[in-house]
């Protein structure tokens, strides 16, 4: 009752088995959540078309300051996607993420004034992509 009435702030379904179905379901949910901060899904390990809908649900959101997309197999996405300008922590560890992926990434980070910790770990990314990473986090500071 309280997911139709969108007053769930904090939502965790980590290591759930949501599927394609659920995935659309939760999608529609987010679209219109208007209070949700906290989303954590974490090794769903859902496929590409499904967690992309789910971003751009959440690209809408003005609420969400924490999201975890750990462990998702996530690693072509980022150029399909924009995360949410409130986003404060966001979890990417574990996703295959390479440099070759690292400037999409950042690209659809933005200029976010609000990101202050970003968990890359165990993602294949090299001195290079670290800086890119880094580049990224200075012209957040450069814009306060």
């Amino acid at each position: 009752k309280q997911l139709r009435r969108n007053q769930v702030p904090h939502l965790k379904l980590s290591g759930t088995k949501i599927g394609e179905h659920g995935a659309i379901v939760l999608a529609g949910y987010l679209e219109f959540a208007s209070n949700i901060e906290t989303l954590d899904l974490s090794c769903t390990r859902m496929i590409g078309k499904a967690i992309g809908d789910i971003i751009v649900a959440l690209s809408l959101s003005t609420t969400l300051i924490s999201l975890d997309l750990s462990d998702m197999g996530i690693c072509g996405l980022a150029k399909e996607v924009k995360f949410p300008s409130s986003i404060e922590t966001l979890n990417l560890s574990g996703n295959s993420i390479g440099d070759e992926n690292i400037q999409e990434l950042a690209d659809s980070l933005g200029v976010s004034k609000s990101l202050t910790c970003l968990d890359m770990s165990h993602n294949p990314i090299t001195v290079e992509g670290g800086r890119v990473l880094l580049d990224l986090f200075r012209l957040n500071l450069d814009q306060w």
